[in-house]
């Protein structure tokens, strides 16, 4: 499915975990202090270098922030630009709000350090 998707945190556990996607972290330097995506590329938004993205990794690029706005700017900037025929942005779940459903999947299957919940 070309273009840009939002998928829940289930899906990009699943990928992960399967090896099958790449996740791109566009926060900046001082909320990775914080809590760290594990094995995510980090590429801020502040500096976003579309060139550090592997385009050609057959991989599925999932791109996450703390809220999944500059995310989706940057996903949606990738695809529109051309330089990924697909891309994703972690979605929050709706039943919950969207900071806990993050702090959530981080903690559950991703961060190597942990979030107070």
């Amino acid at each position: 499915m070309p273009g840009f998707s939002e998928i829940p945190p289930e899906t990009v556990h699943r990928w992960v975990s399967d090896g099958e996607a790449l996740l791109v972290d566009v926060r900046e330097a001082e909320e990775l202090a914080q809590a760290r995506f594990k094995d995510a590329l980090h590429v801020p938004m502040s500096a976003f270098d579309p060139g550090r993205i592997p385009t050609d990794s057959g991989k599925k690029v999932i791109f996450v922030c703390a809220q999944g706005l500059r995310s989706a700017q940057m996903g949606q900037y990738m695809v529109a630009e051309g330089l990924l025929a697909e891309a994703y942005n972690l979605r929050s779940e709706e039943h919950t709000s969207e900071l806990q459903s993050r702090r959530n999947l981080v903690c559950s299957f991703l961060l190597e350090k942990k979030l107070p919940i």
